[in-house]
């Protein structure tokens, strides 16, 4: 009689069909700039014509302000796409193995089942940051430059803190820990950051670190 033989599960095995109850979970993390923060969003705004009509430097040294992201009060905020980007860049960047499942990483568990609630507002207002004027190339590989003004934000209210918000994710991928999360999270912050001149691009701007997770669960 042939016999049949059953695989061990071991206790941090993961198995999906022994969760009765699906739940999700939010956490509000407290961030701090580990650096300063700069940003290059096309803002379209318009230019003046007529008698005013001006060059694109000019337009240039009027509008720079406007490449940071502001909410409708005028606070600056970080698009919430943006640290749910760093985490998902740094999973793909340096994808840990999930214990019980093999071969497969958490990478697209980060891409799939984490998002962002909102975007993240910071304490300041367009008053608040200082130009960086630089010549970039006109186009990759080119040795014309033109002049673009970028805005810095660093309020350096303490030793090493140049900037504090807060942001909420929903984490719906019951495979993503506490923990895996939270150390993903202070990784990403490290190797990847938010804005321009990211650490995930070769800068060193928008680095970050969190001082306080908060987690609730909610029962569907």
């Amino acid at each position: 009689m042939a016999t049949t033989k059953t695989k061990s599960k071991k206790s941090d095995d993961v198995d999906l069909d022994e969760i009765v109850e699906r739940r999700i979970r939010y956490v509000k993390v407290t961030v701090e700039g580990m650096s300063a923060l700069t940003w290059s969003r096309y803002h379209n705004t318009p230019r003046k014509a007529g008698a005013q009509q001006e060059n694109d430097e000019q337009y240039e040294q009027r509008c720079w302000k406007e490449k940071f992201w502001y909410n409708p009060d005028g606070k600056i905020l970080i698009p919430g796409r943006a640290f749910r980007g760093a985490l998902v860049s740094y999973n793909q960047y340096a994808p840990k193995k999930i214990k019980g499942m093999g071969q497969a990483t958490y990478t697209k568990r980060f891409l799939r089942g984490v998002m962002a609630t909102g975007d993240a507002i910071v304490d300041a207002t367009r008053e608040d940051v200082i130009e960086s004027p630089e010549f970039v190339p006109v186009q990759k590989g080119k040795s014309t430059r033109v002049l673009r003004i970028y805005p810095i934000l660093d309020l350096m209210k303490e030793a090493g803190v140049h900037w504090v918000t807060e942001i909420e994710f929903l984490i719906t991928d019951p495979v993503i820990g506490n923990d895996i999360f939270e150390q993903s999270f202070r990784d990403a912050g490290i190797f990847i950051g938010v804005g321009r001149y990211r650490p995930e691009v070769g800068g060193f701007y928008g680095r970050f670190q969190p001082m306080k997770f908060e987690w609730r669960e909610q029962v569907l």
